[in-house]
């Protein structure tokens, strides 16, 4: 289950608080940026920089509602790298406001410092949109039996295809996918972003289709559906599996050569089945549970699971939202490896992003799993 953080941060009230410390912040910094360019340059220019902040605010918040009866790429594209500019600029200028209160600079350095904020939050979300560009492998040594059997498995998940990530993304991933020469590949969930016009894009989903069928897997391609993911029964979604290769367990499991493996589908768009109407009872290899949300773990581990991989949580993808995702989530529904008495579980933060184009504070990763069974 979430913590008690976690609930309040899904509920109504986090949302009206939120909204209310954002607005509150943004006008603090509109003044004091306001203050800054008018010291620097010499004349007064708090009515176009309160004019600048006022329409960045409102393309951030209403970027979403907008996108619903507007949804054009580029404005999306844009508006998502200025949410992340605003978030780190505020940041920055907020620490430098504290600095200024702590050792009181002349008037012109706190305006020298106010505007470099500006230059220096733009710098951190060039370094993070670098980084998603970047593909990281985590290699995890798990032993679920006592024999010398040995299986490699690669965990990805969070693709979050869509205005971001795309075909040469998906290049990349099956490259450093081929270089592990897994026995199997899964994906844990939200190959599509929660943006879906990219489903009505027959050529460009044929590209990307190309590449993963260029994945290769002894015994094959996987994957569970997440929580924004079309549903299960969609036509261009099935299309679209169909045509990369890539076999969807939905609530069902799949006999492999040494293990059994569960996919439990996502209840956000679809039909969440229990772990224990899914998980086979007479079985003699280890099952391996794939499932999108770790908050799962703890009833496939009770049903029966030698191992569960999820994603869903990014690591919470950039600082210092990754603080509040491990709070929210729990420190064992968070990332990475976890051990409940002989079962394991391993949270992967995902091979893509969603919504805002930054990784800060972590990677994007393939999860390189060597079983000994």
């Amino acid at each position: 289950m979430l913590t008690r953080f976690g609930r309040f941060i899904s509920g109504k009230n986090f949302t009206r608080l939120f909204l209310t410390l954002y607005a509150l912040v943004a006008v603090f910094s509109a003044y004091e940026t306001a203050a800054s360019l008018s010291l620097l340059a010499g004349k007064n220019l708090y009515i176009a920089v309160y004019a600048v902040f006022l329409l960045i605010s409102v393309a951030v918040v209403t970027k979403k509602a907008l996108s619903a009866v507007w949804n054009n790429r580029v404005y999306r594209r844009i508006v998502s790298f200025l949410s992340c500019w605003f978030i780190y600029y505020l940041s920055v200028l907020f620490l430098w406001e504290v600095l200024c209160l702590i050792f009181a600079p002349s008037d012109m350095i706190r305006a020298i410092g106010a505007v470099a904020s500006a230059g220096l939050g733009a710098l951190v979300v060039l370094l993070g949109h670098i980084n998603t560009r970047l593909i990281r492998v985590k290699r995890y040594d798990i032993r679920l039996g006592k024999g010398n059997r040995s299986c490699n498995i690669a965990l990805i998940s969070d693709i979050h295809l869509g205005i971001f990530v795309g075909e040469k993304h998906i290049a990349k991933t099956v490259r450093r996918l081929n270089s592990l020469s897994p026995d199997v590949v899964v994906i844990a969930g939200d190959i599509f972003d929660v943006d879906r016009s990219l489903m009505s894009d027959a050529e460009t989903l044929g590209r990307i289709s190309r590449q993963f069928r260029r994945i290769k897997a002894r015994e094959g391609v996987y994957a569970v559906a997440g929580n924004h993911d079309p549903g299960v029964t969609d036509p261009d979604f099935v299309r679209f599996l169909g045509e990369s290769g890539i076999e969807l367990l939905d609530n069902g499991s799949r006999e492999l050569s040494d293990v059994v493996l569960v996919g439990r589908t996502d209840g956000g768009n679809n039909l969440r089945r229990s772990c224990g109407e899914i998980i086979p009872q007479s079985r003699d290899k280890p099952v391996v549970v794939l499932d999108h949300d770790p908050q799962g773990i703890d009833e496939a581990v009770e049903n029966g699971a030698s191992l569960v991989l999820c994603g869903h949580t990014h690591r919470g993808q950039l600082f210092p939202v990754n603080l509040f995702t491990k709070w929210a989530n729990g420190r064992r529904h968070f990332y990475g490896h976890e051990q409940y008495g002989n079962a394991h579980s391993i949270i992967t933060s995902g091979i893509g992003f969603f919504e805002l184009p930054v990784r800060i504070g972590t990677d994007n990763e393939i999860s390189d799993i060597h079983l000994t069974i």
